[in-house]
């Protein structure tokens, strides 16, 4: 089983099996993951129920995620989060308590908008490629002082944003 192969091998788990589900809140009570890779396909919900866990990375990317649960919030030592190539149409407020997040990819995820509280987190990567972004509807991200990398690809901007020279520890920056 799932659990036994944690057991056996560790913290980083991959799965690589095409699977529709499965129920990781026993697998992470009590654990410590640091790395959670999914490649499921074509779920449409992320399988974490209320567990808190541990996990520090989660990547869920290219899936047929149509939502994030508002227990995403729960998962407090969460520092990469990469919904990207999904159909989420909107980030839930809970995310809020994801205090340790350092990178969020959500390329392509389906956002409508990228709310602004967004720059309460302390980034260091934001990847917000092919999201449809435009002048009006791109988020001020100028708090972010900690942002190093910042992926705005494949958007519909027509000008370069004020408050990106204010970010001065950013040493990777794209924009097409």
């Amino acid at each position: 089983t799932l659990h036994d192969l944690f057991d056996e091998y560790g913290q980083d788990i991959y799965i690589n099996d095409r699977i529709e589900s499965i129920n990781l809140n026993g697998l992470l009570t009590n654990k410590s993951i640091n790395y959670l890779e999914s490649l499921f396909k074509d779920i449409s919900v992320i399988p974490f129920g209320i567990s808190q866990g541990s996990v520090k990375e989660l990547y869920v990317s290219d899936n047929g995620l149509s939502e994030l649960p508002n227990e995403i919030g729960e998962i407090k030592s969460l520092e990469t989060l990469d919904i990207s190539r999904n159909n989420i149409s909107y980030l839930p407020d809970t995310m809020l308590k994801l205090t340790a997040l350092q990178s969020l990819n959500l390329s392509s995820s389906g956002i409508l908008e990228v709310p602004q509280w967004i720059d309460n987190f302390k980034l260091q990567e934001l990847f917000l490629d092919n999201l449809f972004l435009d002048d009006k509807n791109l988020p001020n991200l100028e708090k972010i002082k900690s942002l190093r990398t910042l992926s705005l690809g494949y958007n519909d901007l027509q000008q370069f944003p004020e408050w990106i020279r204010k970010l001065t520890n950013v040493t990777r920056l794209q924009v097409n």
